[in-house]
């Protein structure tokens, strides 16, 4: 008894010293039987009332959870190390604790930009990774499980959805205030990225019309690729500037940065735009931070706890406050491990990675019983019950998961808060609707766009077709862009199986990926389905030797000193030719103009041209130049990039011009199935949707495959261009028919 008493006393202590331990522990630790040790990450530099906030929610869960044991047969205990995630050395220190066979699992870290860092350490050997408030889609998408066999193997474990069910939300609340043109400035990191992709594509889903959509930079924006290309991100004051002088009723602020979002407060204080902020922005400090915030003007929303659930009441209760960022999750990343832990034990399994994710797969996909266990009495009934099939709410909600992905909960509760009398309230909550999700492993929201009705598409006669051409440009280079070139090669393999010849194909690429020192697979170029594109390809460009005008000259059939291989036949009638075109790569608008951009071009550049890209203008002139010297007779052109349509939309009037576009000209385009083994995306969303329709049926009509692309292409909106000078309702088997070239 006396012993019994001693270690209750120590208990706490034990975990206050544990909560100021600094990642020195050895690797390889002993662990006590039935102990679960957590690493748990919080900014405990950077907002330090934040992290207080959660080190309180943590020690209510252990009391919680002591009460349970002491009246049921449980036999877990937890033990927390924390760890700060403004470390320099973050990337070193979930290293060492992946490597560390004592820590069981890793809850946290809380900010965006350092849980890719974390979540990129435990992907190799699947250390189970508990996340409470997740925002970025690109995370998500990248670790959500693919399915080898009958075998998934789930390591990260969201406990909320990611923004994109946060930006629907933001939005839909704009329209019920009647708010219809809104501004976005967001940080150019993976915090902002999703709001940045995703907010045009929802305004034009719900009627918002985003006037503005600006990222910005600061002294933290890291030097990635998709920061230099594209819409570029400016400088956080020319960016406050822009989107302070835009015509709109409201301004959106995505950032997770405290010092970024007191800078845009303060560049904003003299606008009279509603200032909406999205989840991250809510912190104990908000206020402090913004002193000169206006009442019934700052408004957010954040992931926050069920109001079912009770937890909100019991936290007021306890704390005389309420919750602010994300304790609900937080606590149920703590309950969820300690759970699957208990289930191991119970089950005579050790505290290896695979069996606590196989638990957590469990406990988060029953359809049995449902228990609210987040507190002492929900927990012993759940204890009691782990051996039977449940349908487990914690403290945030519904603790249910999508079963094919596993990475996330189905679907989360939101706050919507607002600032009055100096303090932050909590105006009213809402939740997205979990019918959206989609079973599909590649993403993790489906959200049906928009499908355009068109007018009666014209009967139109043409001239006999007498041959078939293509011309397929990959327009960027290196490792990251693997699925540019990887698409490109799919089409490529795709003409040839349907009879084209490479007599009929000008092939251009940078072919630096297949033997890349990054490949682990030397000399192979994977599909997703794992198929080798790379094999018997005849490429007859490599990306470094052309200019981008050469293109304009390859369709033109005008030869120059660096192209000799040009769509120029002297046996071939150009008035009785079919010319498909792919192009596969990055893209942008000018200043936001959805009428004038570029398809980025990582080949050779000419300085002393105006544009080293593929512009509009260059576009319109190469369409001029064909229509002048009746240069085709049909002509199909087929664009996956961000902003597609800011180039193409100049092919509207051309007789026989036809162009596909993977979204409009303020849309980004997304990359889809990630490669755990290549570190690299394989395909595009539009892409691999249109040639599965092609594959699956190419006598399908060009109206049917624009509904097939447009109803499974999330993220944007497929376009298609110049419908009213070209037949819809004729079968594409005129471009991709079996029948020999003539």
């Amino acid at each position: 008894m006396k012993i019994t008493k001693l270690v209750l006393i120590l208990l706490p202590l034990c975990f206050l010293i544990s909560c100021k331990q600094a990642s020195d522990d050895s690797t390889g630790e002993t662990n006590s039987p039935g102990e679960l040790t957590l690493a748990v990450f919080a900014p405990l530099s950077s907002e330090q009332a934040t992290s207080e906030r959660l080190k309180k929610t943590a020690d209510w869960f252990l009391s919680e959870l002591e009460t349970a044991k002491s009246l049921s047969d449980a036999s877990v205990s937890v033990k927390l190390k924390w760890y700060d995630e403004d470390d320099a050395n973050l990337s070193l220190t979930a290293a060492s604790l992946v490597k560390d066979s004592s820590i069981k699992a890793i809850i946290g870290p809380i900010k965006v930009n350092h849980i890719q860092t974390v979540a990129d350490a435990c992907r190799s050997s699947l250390k189970p990774l508990l996340i409470p408030a997740i925002c970025s889609e690109n995370i998500l998408r990248s670790c959500a499980v693919a399915q080898t066999g009958s075998v998934k193997s789930p390591f990260l474990w969201s406990l909320s959805e990611c923004d994109i069910a946060q930006g629907e939300a933001l939005l839909a609340k704009l329209t019920s205030y009647a708010i219809n043109k809104v501004s976005v400035i967001s940080s150019a990191d993976q915090y902002g990225k999703t709001f940045f992709e995703w907010l045009p594509f929802q305004g034009t889903q719900l009627g918002v019309e985003i006037v503005e959509n600006i990222r910005f930079k600061s002294k933290e924006t890291p030097d990635y690729d998709e920061y230099t290309v594209g819409t570029q991100a400016l400088q956080i004051e020319k960016a406050i500037e822009t989107v302070s002088a835009s015509n709109s009723d409201c301004i959106i602020i995505a950032s997770e940065n405290s010092d970024d979002i007191k800078t845009i407060l303060q560049g904003l204080s003299s606008c009279s735009q509603k200032i909406f902020f999205t989840g991250s922005a809510l912190t104990e400090n908000l206020l402090d931070d913004t002193p000169d915030y206006r009442s019934g003007n700052y408004e957010g929303i954040s992931v926050y706890a069920d109001p079912l659930t009770g937890f909100e009441v019991a936290y007021v209760s306890k704390f005389e406050k309420l919750p602010v960022f994300s304790e609900a999750q937080f606590y149920d990343c703590l309950l969820l491990s300690t759970l699957a832990a208990e289930y191991c034990l119970q089950n005579k399994n050790e505290f290896s990675n695979a069996n606590i994710n196989n638990a957590l797969k469990d406990l988060t996909t029953g359809n049995g019983d449902k228990i609210t266990a987040w507190d002492a009495a929900g927990m012993i009934q759940a204890f009691s019950s782990l051996k039977n099939e449940i349908s487990l709410a914690g403290a945030s909600g519904s603790l249910k998961f999508d079963s094919d992905t596993l990475t996330t909960v189905i679907y989360s509760n939101y706050l919507h808060w607002g600032v009055s009398d100096g303090a932050i309230i909590n105006i009213d909550y809402m939740s997205a609707d979990p019918a959206r999700r989609t079973s599909e492993t590649v993403s993790v929201w489906n959200y049906a766009a928009n499908i355009e009705d068109f007018d009666d598409s014209p009967a139109i006669t043409y001239k006999e077709q007498l041959s078939k051409w293509a011309l397929l440009v990959a327009g960027s280079a290196r490792w990251s862009n693997y699925r540019h070139q990887a698409d490109v090669l799919n089409v490529y393999q795709f003409l040839k199986k349907q009879g084209f010849d490479d007599e009929h194909i000008i092939l251009i690429m940078a072919d630096d990926i297949a033997n890349a020192p990054s490949n682990p697979h030397r000399g192979q170029i994977l599909s997703p389905e794992g198929t080798n594109l790379y094999q018997n390809v005849h490429i007859d460009y490599k990306l470094s030797d052309l200019l981008a005008s050469d293109i304009r000259d390859i369709l033109t059939g005008v030869k120059n000193d660096r192209c000799q291989t040009v769509f120029d036949d002297a046996n071939t009638s150009w008035e009785n030719a079919d010319i498909f075109v792919f192009w596969s790569g990055h893209g942008s608008n000018t200043n936001g103009n959805p009428k004038k951009g570029k398809f980025e071009w990582a080949g050779k550049k000419d300085i002393n041209l105006i544009s080293t890209n593929f512009t509009t203008d260059l576009m319109q002139e190469t369409l001029e130049k064909m229509k002048e010297k009746n240069h085709y007779r049909k002509l199909l052109f087929f664009a996956e990039t961000c902003y597609s349509a800011s180039v193409l939309n100049v092919a509207e009037g051309y007789d026989g011009v036809l162009a596909f576009t993977a979204a409009n000209g303020i849309e980004t385009s997304f990359a889809d199935v990630y490669s755990y083994d290549l570190h690299a995306w394989l395909t595009n969303r539009f892409t691999r949707n249109f040639l599965k329709s092609l594959k699956d049926n190419p006598g399908i009509s060009y109206i049917d495959l624009y509904k097939a692309i447009q109803s499974q292409t999330l993220g944007s909106h497929v376009q298609v261009i110049n419908s009213g000078k070209f037949d819809l309702n004729e079968s594409l088997n005129e471009f991709f028919g079996r029948e020999d070239l003539e």
